[in-house]
C-alpha cells in the first residue's frame, strides 16, 4: 500500500474515491463547502434530501458528481465539528475505511486530515489515518489454505491544504508507515500459534530483524548461560518445558547516539502459559498464546525505530519462556534464589511472568541504562481496574511516568498511573520463610499493584516504569491482538530523541 501527497485542487483530482468529512449542520465543513460550489450544490442536495446529515459513523458514496474529476465521493459523518477528539477521529477514519475496503476502489484521496482537533494537528491525523488503514485491512492468513478476499485499496493520497507543508506531511507519512509496520509485526507474532511461536522461534525472529537493519545487533543467553548468571527465577519457569528459555537481547544504535546511555525496554515473552501446576481453567486457555504480547510489542518497536533511524541507543530484552507442566515444574511453597540474590517463596505458579521478568530487570543493570521500561501482560487485575481503555502504568520515577502519560495522549495509546509507593501494598508480598512472595497469599486485592511492587523490588538502581497491557494487548472477545503499546513507546522514543537533539 502506497501513501503519497497531492496539492491538486480537490475537484481536479483524478481518483477512484475522494473522502470528504461532513459535519452536523455543516459548521466548520469548509472542505465540503468548497467542493459543493464546484459540484453545483450536489452535496448540499443529498444533505437536504436526508440521505446523510453528518452524524458520526454515517457514510454515503456518491458517483458521477458534476464538475468533479473523482469517480466517487465518500461523505463521512463526523458529528459536531467542535466535539471531535482523538477517539472520534479514529472512529471516523475507521468508518470511512470500512465503507470502501470491500469495494473495487483502488485509489483513494483523503481530506479527513483537515479537521480542527485540539492538540492533534494535520500531521497527527495523517499518521492516524495510515495506522487505521493498516489496522482495518490487516489480515493474518498464513495458515489458511483457501483463497481469502483482500482489500483492493493500493494507493492513498493525502490532499495538501494551505496549512500543511510538504516536508511536514512527508514526515507524517514516514512516521505513520513505521508505526503501522511495527504494529503489524507485533500482531503477526502475537497471532502465531504456540506450537510454532516458541522461545527459539522468537530468537530466530530477532536475528531475522537484525539481518534487515545494520543498526540492529542480537545476542542471546541460553539456559546454560542463565544458570551461570544465577537466573533461577527465570529458569524455574522455562525448566518445565521441552522448549528451552531464551533471553534475547537486541541492540539498536544510531551513529549519532553512540555515547548515550541506553534506553532499555524489556518484554515478557511467555509463549504459552498453562498456569503451571495451578492450571488455568479451560475457558482461559485459548488466549494464553498471547502472553507474549509484551515481547511482540517490542519487536514492533524495534522495527519501527530502525525504519525511522531515530538517533537513539536502545536495548530490547525479551524474556522468552513457556510455562508448562512437567516433572521439573515449580510447586507452590518452593523457594528460589534470584539473580539479584533475593529469595522468593512461590505462592502461585501462574504468577510466572514476574519471575522471568525479575531476573531480566536485575540483569539489565550491566548496561547502565538511562531508563528501563518493561511491558507485560502481567495481571488480570489490571483489566478489572482499567478495562481495555488504558494500559496500567507504574513507575519509581515521576518524570518518566509523566513522559509516558504525555506520549500516551499524543499517540492515542493511553496509560493510567497506579500507585506503588505505599508500603502497605508491599506488605502483600511478605513471606514467613523468604524475602518475598511472588503473589499475595492473604488477599486478592490490588493484584496489579502487588505485581508491580514485586517488580519494583528489582529496580532500585535505575529509573523504571512498568506497563501492564493485559487489558489492552488483545480483544478479549475474539483474542485478536491490537498492537497496543507500540504507538505509545514509539511516541515516547520520538519525544526522547527530540529532547536529546535540543540538548
Amino acid at each position: 500500500m502506497k501513501f503519497q501527497l497531492t496539492s491538486t485542487p480537490l475537484y481536479e483530482i483524478k481518483t477512484d474515491c475522494l473522502i470528504v468529512p461532513v459535519f452536523t449542520k455543516q459548521r466548520g465543513n469548509w472542505v465540503a463547502t468548497a467542493l459543493d460550489e464546484k459540484a453545483q450544490g450536489a452535496i448540499t442536495k443529498v444533505i437536504e434530501n436526508g440521505d446523510i446529515n453528518g452524524e458520526l459513523r454515517q457514510t454515503l458514496l456518491l458517483q458521477a458528481i458534476p464538475n468533479i474529476a473523482a469517480k466517487h465521493i465518500l461523505l463521512v459523518g463526523c458529528g459536531p465539528a467542535h466535539k471531535i477528539n482523538a477517539e472520534t477521529f479514529k472512529q471516523i477514519v475507521g468508518t470511512a475505511i470500512q465503507a470502501i475496503k470491500n469495494t473495487d476502489i483502488k485509489h483513494i484521496t483523503s481530506s479527513l486530515h483537515t479537521m480542527d482537533i485540539k492538540e492533534h494537528d494535520a500531521n497527527w491525523q495523517i499518521r492516524q489515518f495510515i495506522m487505521s488503514m493498516t489496522h482495518h485491512t490487516y489480515q493474518f492468513n498464513q495458515f489458511i489454505t483457501k483463497p481469502i478476499k483482500t482489500s483492493k485499496i493500493s494507493d492513498i493520497h493525502f490532499w495538501l491544504s494551505d496549512t500543511l507543508s510538504m516536508p511536514q506531511a512527508r514526515l507524517a507519512i514516514k512516521e505513520g508507515c513505521a508505526f503501522a509496520n511495527g504494529i503489524s509485526l507485533c500482531k503477526d507474532l502475537a497471532n502465531m500459534p504456540a506450537n510454532i511461536c516458541t522461545p527459539e522461534f522468537l530468537e530466530k525472529q530477532a536475528f531475522k530483524l537484525a539481518s534487515s537493519f545494520s543498526s540492529i545487533s542480537v545476542e542471546t543467553l541460553d539456559e546454560a548461560e542463565m544458570k551461570k548468571q544465577n537466573m533461577n527465577a527465570f529458569l524455574s519457569i522455562s525448566q518445565s518445558s521441552k522448549h528451552p528459555g531464551r533471553m534475547i537481547v537486541m541492540h539498536y544504535q544510531h551513529d549519532d547516539a553512540s555515547n548515550q546511555p541506553p534506553i532499555v525496554l524489556i518484554g515478557k515473552g511467555i509463549t504459552f502459559d498453562t498456569g503451571g501446576l495451578q492450571l488455568k481453567p479451560a475457558a482461559s486457555m485459548l488466549s494464553m498464546k498471547l502472553d507474549m504480547c509484551g515481547a511482540a510489542t517490542l519487536f514492533g518497536v524495534m522495527k519501527a525505530i530502525a525504519e525511522l533511524k531515530l538517533p537513539l541507543n536502545v536495548i530490547v530484552m525479551i524474556a522468552a519462556a513457556e510455562n508448562m507442566i512437567g516433572r521439573n515444574s515449580i510447586r507452590p511453597s518452593d523457594v528460589i534464589k534470584t539473580h539479584a540474590g533475593k529469595t522468593i517463596e512461590i505462592i502461585s505458579t501462574d504468577a510466572e511472568g514476574r519471575l522471568v521478568m525479575c531476573d531480566t530487570l536485575s540483569f539489565c543493570e550491566i548496561f547502565n541504562p538511562a531508563v528501563v521500561i518493561d511491558v507485560a501482560t502481567l495481571t488480570t487485575a489490571v483489566i478489572s481496574a482499567l478495562g481495555s481503555v488504558y494500559s496500567g502504568l507504574f513507575s519509581n520515577h515521576a518524570p518518566l511516568a509523566k513522559s509516558l502519560i504525555k506520549a500516551g495522549i499524543a499517540s492515542a495509546d493511553k496509560v493510567w498511573e497506579l500507585p506503588i509507593e505505599d508500603e502497605a501494598y508491599r506488605d502483600l508480598l511478605k513471606s514467613n520463610i523468604a524475602d518475598l512472595t511472588n503473589a499475595s497469599s492473604t488477599s486478592k486485592e490490588a493484584g496489579a499493584i502487588a505485581a508491580a511492587c514485586f517488580l519494583a523490588t528489582f529496580t532500585k538502581k535505575y529509573q523504571w516504569a512498568h506497563i501492564d497491557i493485559a487489558g489492552t494487548a488483545h480483544v478479549r472477545s475474539n483474542h485478536q491482538p491490537t498492537g497496543r503499546c507500540v504507538p505509545l513507546l514509539l511516541q515516547y522514543l520520538i519525544n526522547y530523541a527530540n529532547q536529546m537533539t535540543k540538548e
